[in-house]
């Protein structure tokens, strides 16, 4: 660094923010012939600018690993060239003594032990933080499972979704739809099995409760480009009208690093998430063709905005309504409006990568919900059990498989794990639900041939009919049919009538899994 108390930008450009502290607002600043690690070159106008990887003290005198763009007139280059492939050298393992002291200062459960020292095993630089929330499982349970708040396909079983009011219409036995026409909500036992983090200490899920924030000395292009694997952006190549009217032509691996800087936010797991989001098959969804009619030359890569609908249009067409016109909020963040600060409108793939980012990181991983899993359940201080960023509850488990994936081709990097713990968790793990048959044993018709049933028939009520026929009436013919096609009916048809008194009729429904319920008639004849 060639001058002194040097400021880093965000962006390549003088009108980007200053990069800051959090929590004071104090820049990070560069000392005279400090030592920064130079990534890469960009020419912005007749001006050449480097992103740079630095480490400064911030105001309390805790070491701070960073990444920021400065302009050439503060750097002289000198060494090799930098190999960004290599990651950060800076590794150390480890002991199996030093472990098990960092469980015990973070106070793991006993029945967390066992698969954290698994994973230690074959991941010695790998750090564990114990996330105590202050939150009764029990209670925290019942406010997840609250209907339209999680979701999963209507071609799950039974077993996975709930069956509570407003969830399932007993009489017509249909799912609600909360997304599209497919999606409903998740039973109680779906969302304590995925709620509970015993069941994903393991080598396929851990990575839904890895840290988010940006890690300048690992998170490298190839790393990115790894996570991309395949179509339709691994070594892709967009162009895009940047704010100073050229054309520039870059990677999505490049794009994600750079909204990675951006946003404070890891730029794997952005890349994991949009993957998920837009760009699952090897194609992208029609959320970021930029072709959708009514919302042309419009981009949502992470789905922001797409809320839960039965409109037209759907999640797609909230979303890319959010793309062209942003937030209501009113908040300014640095000198800048939320809008300006998030790049809305995403009318390009470059705008709406970086500011997708930028509300991700500001919205969810800044605030506290910093684990894809704290983003799907807010166990949060702020806005708890709501502001969740996905509905579908398996969400956090098929990112981290995703995560895993990309994982796999870089060197064992010393990730960080923040893993929640619950007040008065179950000694039992909660078990994966287990596949059931239709437990609907409801009527949704019952009829009286030429015959008025008082009072109308319900599909929820049983008892409580009666018909009076003629003092010479001796049969009388009870038709109904069960809302579900696997149910058995019994007690339909023609019914003889004792010559005086009053006959009790009872429809007995068995439904598939064998539950019964009974539905009975009082037949009385005049006089």
């Amino acid at each position: 660094i060639t001058s002194d108390k040097v400021e880093l930008y965000n962006e390549a450009d003088y009108k980007a923010d200053i990069l800051r502290e959090s929590e004071t607002g104090i820049s990070y600043k560069l000392a005279m012939n400090q030592q920064v690690i130079a990534r890469k070159q960009y020419i912005v106008g007749n001006e050449k600018w480097y992103l740079i990887t630095y480490i400064v003290n911030d105001s309390t005198g805790k070491q701070v690993i960073g990444a920021g763009f400065i302009p050439e007139k503060f750097i002289k280059l000198s060494g090799e060239p930098v190999d960004d492939s290599t990651g950060s050298s800076n590794k150390k393992k480890i002991s199996n003594k030093q472990f098990e002291k960092e469980l015990t200062a973070q106070g793991f459960p006993d029945d967390y032990k066992p698969f954290l020292r698994e994973l230690h095993k074959n991941h010695p630089y790998w750090h564990f933080e114990a996330r105590h929330l202050g939150l009764d499982w029990e209670y925290a349970v019942s406010r997840e499972s609250v209907v339209g708040l999680n979701l999963l396909q209507n071609s799950s079983n039974y077993a996975w979704k709930s069956m509570e009011a407003r969830a399932y219409d007993w009489a017509n036995d249909a799912f609600i739809a909360y997304d599209g026409s497919t999606w409903v909500t998740a039973s109680n036992k779906a969302v304590r099995y995925y709620m509970d983090p015993r069941n994903f200490l393991n080598e396929d899920y851990i990575y839904q409760f890895e840290l988010l924030s940006y890690k300048p000395e690992h998170h490298t292009e190839e790393g990115i480009s790894a996570i991309l694997s395949g179509p339709p952006m691994k070594d892709v190549y967009y162009d895009y009208v940047a704010s100073d009217g050229i054309v520039k032509n870059i990677s999505y691996a490049e794009t994600f690093l750079l909204a990675g800087i951006y946003s404070g936010v890891s730029p794997y797991h952005l890349a994991s998430r949009v993957k998920q989001e837009v760009a699952g098959g090897g194609r992208f969804s029609t959320s970021v063709t930029g072709t959708v009619a009514g919302h042309e030359g419009y981009y949502n890569f992470y789905n922001i905005g797409a809320y839960n609908n039965t409109a037209p249009g759907g999640a797609v067409a909230s979303g890319l309504r959010f793309a062209e016109k942003g937030s209501s909020s009113k908040a300014v963040i640095g000198n800048k409006s939320f809008n300006d600060f998030i790049k809305i409108p995403w009318n390009n793939r470059y705008n709406a990568i970086l500011g997708g980012a930028a509300y991700i990181g500001n919205n969810y991983i800044l605030r506290g919900q910093n684990t894809p899993y704290l983003e799907k359940f807010n166990f949060t201080d702020k806005s708890t059990f709501s502001h969740q960023y996905m509905s579908a509850i398996f969400s956090p488990s098929s990112e981290s498989l995703i995560t895993k994936k990309a994982y796999a081709e870089l060197k064992d990097e010393p990730l960080v794990f923040s893993i929640p713990v619950f007040q008065n968790m179950p000694v039992e793990i909660s078990r994966r639900p287990t596949d059931i048959l239709s437990p609907n044993n409801w009527l949704n018709s019952l009829k009286a041939t030429g015959y008025s049933i008082t009072p109308g028939f319900k599909p929820n009520m049983t008892e409580g009919y009666s018909i009076v026929v003629g003092k010479d009436v001796d049969t009388i013919e009870i038709t109904g049919k069960a809302a579900n096609r696997s149910a058995v009916v019994k007690g339909l048809g023609q019914i003889k009538l004792p010559s005086d008194g009053i006959a009790d009729v009872q429809i007995t429904v068995t439904a598939e899994d064998g539950s019964v319920r009974i539905y009975k008639i009082k037949v009385a004849k005049e006089g």
